[in-house]
Protein backbone atom coordinates (compact mmCIF):
# COMPACT_ATOMS: atom_id res chain seq x y z
CA UNK A 1 0.00 0.00 0.00
CA UNK A 2 2.67 2.58 1.16
CA UNK A 3 5.57 0.87 -0.80
CA UNK A 4 8.43 3.40 -1.39
CA UNK A 5 9.86 2.69 -4.68
CA UNK A 6 13.73 3.57 -5.06
CA UNK A 7 14.96 3.71 -8.77
CA UNK A 8 17.85 1.77 -9.57
CA UNK A 9 20.49 3.87 -12.38
CA UNK A 10 23.41 1.62 -12.88
CA UNK A 11 26.55 2.65 -14.65
CA UNK A 12 29.44 0.53 -15.17
CA UNK A 13 31.82 3.41 -15.31
CA UNK A 14 30.85 5.42 -12.42
CA UNK A 15 33.76 5.08 -9.61
CA UNK A 16 31.31 5.02 -5.67
CA UNK A 17 32.22 7.58 -3.55
CA UNK A 18 33.86 6.51 -0.17
CA UNK A 19 31.10 5.91 2.09
CA UNK A 20 30.96 7.64 6.17
CA UNK A 21 30.89 4.79 8.11
CA UNK A 22 27.26 3.42 9.52
CA UNK A 23 26.61 5.05 13.14
CA UNK A 24 25.82 1.88 15.34
CA UNK A 25 22.33 1.09 16.15
CA UNK A 26 21.37 0.83 19.37
CA UNK A 27 19.22 -1.61 19.73
CA UNK A 28 16.58 -1.35 22.93
CA UNK A 29 16.39 -4.34 25.15
CA UNK A 30 13.84 -5.35 27.78
CA UNK A 31 14.14 -6.04 30.97
CA UNK A 32 12.22 -9.93 31.13
CA UNK A 33 8.57 -9.88 32.61
CA UNK A 34 6.65 -12.70 34.00
CA UNK A 35 3.06 -13.62 34.73
CA UNK A 36 1.23 -11.86 31.77
CA UNK A 37 -2.35 -11.41 31.54
CA UNK A 38 -4.34 -9.83 29.14
CA UNK A 39 -7.83 -8.19 29.56
CA UNK A 40 -9.76 -6.73 25.90
CA UNK A 41 -13.09 -4.93 27.22
CA UNK A 42 -15.78 -4.05 24.41
CA UNK A 43 -18.37 -2.48 25.69
CA UNK A 44 -21.48 -0.79 23.70
CA UNK A 45 -20.06 2.63 24.46
CA UNK A 46 -16.78 1.45 22.59
CA UNK A 47 -18.49 0.10 20.04
CA UNK A 48 -20.05 2.94 19.01
CA UNK A 49 -16.75 4.85 18.85
CA UNK A 50 -14.79 1.65 17.60
CA UNK A 51 -12.40 1.13 20.24
CA UNK A 52 -11.28 -1.79 22.28
CA UNK A 53 -10.37 -1.43 25.42
CA UNK A 54 -6.44 -3.26 26.15
CA UNK A 55 -4.50 -3.89 29.55
CA UNK A 56 -1.34 -5.88 30.10
CA UNK A 57 -0.49 -6.96 33.65
CA UNK A 58 2.59 -8.81 34.13
CA UNK A 59 5.50 -8.97 37.03
CA UNK A 60 8.65 -6.86 36.75
CA UNK A 61 11.51 -8.02 39.13
CA UNK A 62 12.85 -4.83 39.41
CA UNK A 63 13.41 -0.95 37.90
CA UNK A 64 14.79 -2.02 34.49
CA UNK A 65 12.62 -0.73 31.52
CA UNK A 66 10.55 -2.85 29.97
CA UNK A 67 10.23 -2.43 26.14
CA UNK A 68 6.62 -3.25 24.17
CA UNK A 69 5.99 -3.03 20.74
CA UNK A 70 3.15 -3.59 18.22
CA UNK A 71 3.63 -5.18 15.00
CA UNK A 72 4.33 -2.81 11.94
CA UNK A 73 2.38 -5.47 9.92
CA UNK A 74 0.33 -8.59 9.89
CA UNK A 75 1.46 -12.36 7.77
CA UNK A 76 0.15 -12.65 4.62
CA UNK A 77 -1.20 -8.77 4.26
CA UNK A 78 2.49 -8.36 2.72
CA UNK A 79 2.46 -4.31 3.42
CA UNK A 80 3.20 -2.12 6.28
CA UNK A 81 0.06 -1.38 8.72
CA UNK A 82 1.23 0.88 11.25
CA UNK A 83 -1.10 -0.50 13.86
CA UNK A 84 0.51 1.42 16.36
CA UNK A 85 -0.82 4.85 15.12
CA UNK A 86 -4.31 3.92 16.21
CA UNK A 87 -3.01 3.49 19.82
CA UNK A 88 -4.94 5.89 22.01
CA UNK A 89 -4.62 6.98 25.70
CA UNK A 90 -1.76 5.01 26.59
CA UNK A 91 -0.66 4.77 30.39
CA UNK A 92 1.35 2.72 32.81
CA UNK A 93 1.00 2.19 36.46
CA UNK A 94 2.56 0.21 39.42
CA UNK A 95 0.30 -0.20 42.64
CA UNK A 96 -1.57 2.55 41.42
CA UNK A 97 0.85 5.36 40.67
CA UNK A 98 1.45 6.01 37.53
CA UNK A 99 4.97 5.20 36.00
CA UNK A 100 6.96 7.15 32.81
CA UNK A 101 7.23 5.49 29.45
CA UNK A 102 8.60 6.93 26.24
CA UNK A 103 8.09 6.11 23.12
CA UNK A 104 11.44 3.99 21.28
CA UNK A 105 10.12 4.33 17.86
CA UNK A 106 6.52 4.76 16.63
CA UNK A 107 5.70 0.92 17.25
CA UNK A 108 7.65 0.77 20.75
CA UNK A 109 6.80 2.08 24.21
CA UNK A 110 9.68 2.02 27.13
CA UNK A 111 7.94 1.57 30.78
CA UNK A 112 10.33 2.29 33.72
CA UNK A 113 8.95 0.03 37.09
CA UNK A 114 10.01 1.91 40.38
CA UNK A 115 10.71 -1.76 41.55
CA UNK A 116 10.24 -5.34 42.05
CA UNK A 117 6.00 -5.56 41.41
CA UNK A 118 2.74 -5.58 38.74
CA UNK A 119 2.92 -3.30 36.06
CA UNK A 120 -0.27 -2.49 34.24
CA UNK A 121 -0.14 -1.18 30.89
CA UNK A 122 -3.93 0.25 29.52
CA UNK A 123 -4.57 1.55 25.75
CA UNK A 124 -7.48 1.80 24.06
CA UNK A 125 -7.37 1.09 20.15
CA UNK A 126 -9.35 2.43 17.66
CA UNK A 127 -10.59 -0.66 15.28
CA UNK A 128 -12.45 1.38 12.65
CA UNK A 129 -11.61 -1.08 9.70
CA UNK A 130 -12.75 -4.88 9.03
CA UNK A 131 -10.50 -5.40 6.55
CA UNK A 132 -6.24 -4.93 7.24
CA UNK A 133 -6.15 -4.69 3.96
CA UNK A 134 -7.73 -1.04 4.08
CA UNK A 135 -5.56 -0.14 6.90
Amino acid sequence: MRNAVLPLVASFLAVPAPMPPLAAQVVATSAPITDVRYEVTFTRANGERRQVGSAMTFTVGGTDPVVLSLPKWTPGAYEIANFSRDVLNFSAEQAGASLTWDKIDPDTWRVRPRGVGQVTVRFDYLADSLDNADT
